[in-house]
């Protein structure tokens, strides 16, 4: 029997809920999924002990698993149970499973990266699907979009009690017109703003689908963290540095909060040699060369402090062309 969720959104609202075997998830939006993209499977792989399946229990109940233990964690401890297997077939078969979730990770990242971390350009909602189906068409992956359905949050609609469609008429439709129009008079700020959308998933693919859909539609990005390294929505800053899942580095603050005591280094130096161009630029306004100079110069220090943002250079790399270029 194939795993089945719902996923759902509600606007405004940076949340999303994740509901699994009569149990609800409210998490970050996208975080689940990105989690999962970013989940170290060699590390999985030395940590899953064949003759221990009490272990995974332990093993998939860490927030950054969610995902794996719904789509992947049954199998493998079905996998574990099967007597009829000696030790090293069923680690063959456990290896089989993690490869094709490495496999499904690179195809998820290269897709993001190619969506959203290869340039800052702004695309409308039709450009980005544009350009999302026509990477997957290129590493020949077809997207599955889940079924999915509308949820009324609000509880001031009014509802008819022992209404037979039989019995609906024309005047009966007339009624219901003059009483949706009575309704949103009294609730003219929630227009088109009261619905939940509810999406069943069967399969990690039909997630992906959805969030990366919802991402275009509400026009977020997805970074690469500057501290952990691991993928994430912003959620209000679209430029944002750091994601707010715990530090490595210091498990009890988050990669936000952690960044921000440490020393600014290429930040810092990026500010200096800018303010000292830029002063430099405005003593001589009237000197073109130096001027256009320092426009060129801006044009260029954008691209690679974006590029140093979503993690395609280095600290070390920015530093070393912002030395070069400080002339």
């Amino acid at each position: 029997m194939k795993p089945i969720i719902k996923v759902e959104f509600t606007k405004f609202i940076y949340d999303e809920k994740i509901t699994y075997n009569k149990r609800s998830y409210t998490v970050p939006f996208a975080n689940s999924l990105l989690d999962f993209i970013c989940m170290n499977i060699k590390e999985l792989l030395t940590s899953i002990d064949i003759t221990n399946i009490s272990q995974l229990d332990n093993l998939f109940n860490k927030d950054s698993m969610l995902i794996a233990k719904i789509f992947y964690a049954d199998e493998i401890k079905r996998q574990l149970q099967n007597s009829d297997l000696s030790n090293t077939d069923k680690n063959k078969r456990i290896k089989k499973i993690l490869d094709i979730i490495e496999n499904k990770q690179k195809l998820f990242s290269t897709i993001i990266h190619f969506c959203f971390l290869l340039n800052d350009d702004k695309y409308s909602y039709e450009r980005q699907l544009d350009k999302l189906i026509f990477i997957c068409n290129k590493l020949g992956y077809s997207l599955e979009q889940p079924r999915y359905s509308y949820s009324i949050t609000t509880n001031n609609i009014p509802l008819s009690t022992n209404l037979k469609l039989d019995n609906i008429t024309e005047t009966t439709l007339n009624e219901f017109d003059k009483e949706y129009l009575k309704f949103k008079q009294t609730n003219h700020s929630t227009v088109n703003h009261y619905e939940n959308i509810i999406y069943t998933c069967e399969s990690v693919d039909e997630l992906f689908c959805i969030e990366m859909l919802k991402i275009f539609e509400r026009k977020y990005k997805v970074l690469r963290c500057k501290n952990c390294g691991k993928l994430f929505v912003p959620a209000r800053k679209s430029d944002a540095l750091y994601c707010d899942r715990n530090s490595p580095q210091n498990e009890t603050m988050s990669c936000k909060r952690f960044a921000s005591q440490q020393p600014q280094g290429v930040s810092q130096l990026y500010k200096k040699i800018y303010m000292k161009k830029s002063v430099r630029a405005k003593r001589h306004k009237d000197d073109f060369t130096i001027t256009n100079e320092f426009e060129k110069w801006k044009t260029q220090v954008d691209k690679k402090r974006a590029d140093y943002n979503k993690g395609v250079i280095t600290a070390d790399e920015f530093e070393k062309w912002l030395l070069d270029n400080d002339k």
